[in-house]
């Protein structure tokens, strides 16, 4: 008995020491097992955040039917949080939003940066001339960003402005004649920076598309005295006529030249400070202006009179030009040279500006179409012009060889050439049209009312890529282990602006 008894308390020890060995062995295991399981889960996590995020960015809030993207997308446009969304919604404060839905499924360790960037820009203003407004346009999707009144308050609807001619400076302000009143208004380039806080409250108070619609809707023009864009408004007195000024162009040092037509003058004007330098009477109605590159002005004058102001010698010159109402003029921008648009004659004409044939007619380009109005030329000299009559724009090679035409809208006016060489015409039925470098058709947007200018209404000078505003919510990550952050970027979008918005969030 004594023996089967120590056997037995042997073999109890063993089954014991097996035993302990085994859950030891099962708990070491399935801690392992477990932490591997978490690591697994928390890749996992990370591996799907990117799509998790689309969906707290992308899909629309119960409640308010906006997504965080695009309440995102008007904190950027706005100097705060908190967004006021009318009557229905009130003020909603977007950092509540953006904490409450990343905070759900991030916890704290979790960071959200959005960055409002400004595009390389080439801002083009078109008037509309019943409305005594101009719009201020997006190249990029030919949206309209802002709408300014060219008269002040206690005129319009009374007296109208009319506007029409326009000259932009290499800060991409704009001046703007009005035809039927004697003014030339100065309009800043906001996202250059150009406009004044008046009232000093922290922001520009001005005109821009708070429903990001693309138009600018009636109740998103502000009064000509309260809109801080509007920086200068030079009324010319003592001049007599129906028409005003019909003449606007810039010199190298942004100041300004301004034409009168009925009255026959010509005012000099300081770009920075509105000060009339010079007043001069002229021979003939001024009708249209550039300042070439040695500083020489020419005007047209929608008679076979082209006129050269020469400011180093205060001298006038008029050069006849015969059978040519010349309408629509403009430099060469590679050679010396300038086109003057004949109306009614069916033709271009080219003049040297070089020293040795300064003046001379150098070529004249028979034309099919009626009613030549704008015209313009490329880097390489190649011509675009606009045919009113014939609702055309054509475009010919620096010889003057025709190369191809393209149907544009109703009683077409102007063209430019935007920074990323696209051609657009501006027309009396509402309507701007986009075409590429070799004519084919691009795009089409109807705002305002009657666009009725020539040229330079586009500057492809004025170049700007900038940070613009930023915002930051969640946690600081700088004292975080950049081994363990895992960044992702979203698109933000911003319709109807020059600006692209950018989210970038950080886990931890």
């Amino acid at each position: 008995m004594k023996g089967q008894s120590k056997e037995l308390v042997e073999l109890t020890i063993v089954v014991v020491i097996i035993i302990v060995i085994g859950l030891i062995t099962y708990f070491f295991l399935s801690s392992r097992t477990i932490s591997k399981k978490n690591i697994q889960v928390e890749e996992k996590q990370f591996y799907h955040i990117g799509d998790v995020s689309k969906n707290i960015f992308y899909t629309k809030i119960p409640g308010i039917d906006k997504t965080l993207s695009q309440l995102l997308s008007d904190r950027m446009m706005s100097e705060s949080d908190e967004i006021f969304y009318g009557e229905g919604y009130g003020i909603i404060n977007v950092a509540d939003f953006v904490n409450y839905y990343l905070s759900q499924y991030y916890s704290e360790n979790w960071n959200l940066t959005v960055i409002l960037i400004l595009r390389n820009i080439n801002p083009m203003w078109f008037p509309n001339s019943e409305s005594s407004t101009i719009s201020k346009v997006s190249s990029s999707d030919g949206f309209e960003m802002a709408r300014y009144y060219t008269v002040p308050d206690n005129l319009f609807p009374n007296i109208k402005g009319n506007p029409s001619r326009i000259g932009v400076d290499s800060k991409g302000n704009a001046w703007i004649g009005n035809r039927e009143y004697p003014s030339i208004v100065k309009i800043g380039l906001k996202e250059n920076g150009q406009c004044v806080d008046k009232n000093r409250n922290g922001i520009i108070d001005t005109s821009f598309d708070k429903n990001r619609n693309g138009i600018i809707d009636q109740d998103e023009i502000l009064p000509f005295n309260q809109d801080e864009c509007i920086l200068k408004n030079i009324e010319f007195r003592n001049v007599q006529g129906k028409y005003f000024v019909r003449a606007v162009c810039i010199d190298k040092n942004d100041n300004v030249y301004a034409g009168l037509f009925d009255a026959k003058k010509m005012f000099y004007i300081d770009g920075k400070t509105g000060e009339i330098i010079k007043e001069k009477e002229m021979p003939s109605t001024l009708y249209g202006c550039f300042v070439d590159k040695n500083n020489k002005v020419w005007f047209s004058t929608l008679s076979p009179a082209l006129i050269l102001y020469d400011p180093s010698t205060d001298n006038v010159f008029n050069f006849d030009l015969g059978s040519c109402t010349n309408y629509g003029i403009s430099p060469c921008r590679k050679s010396d040279c300038m086109l003057v648009n004949c109306h009614e004659e069916y033709k271009i004409i080219k003049i040297s500006t070089s020293k040795e044939d300064f003046g001379k007619i150098i070529q004249t380009i028979n034309v099919e179409f009626d009613g030549g109005k704008g015209i313009i030329t490329d880097e390489e000299d190649n011509i675009y012009t606009v045919f009113s009559k014939s609702n055309k724009i054509a475009k010919y090679d620096s010889n003057g060889n025709f190369i191809k035409s393209a149907d544009t809208c109703n009683t077409v006016h102007g063209v430019g050439i935007d920074s990323e060489k696209k051609v657009w015409v501006a027309c009396s039925d509402s309507y701007v049209v986009s075409y590429d470098e070799n004519l084919n058709f691009l795009s089409s947007h109807s705002f305002g009312d009657i666009h009725y200018v020539y040229n330079f209404f586009t500057d492809y000078n004025v170049k700007i890529n900038e940070i613009k505003n930023i915002a930051s919510y969640g946690k600081n990550f700088n004292d975080i282990d950049p081994s363990r952050i895992r960044t992702f970027h979203f698109p933000i979008p911003l319709p109807g602006s020059s600006m692209y918005a950018e989210a970038i969030l950080y886990v931890w």
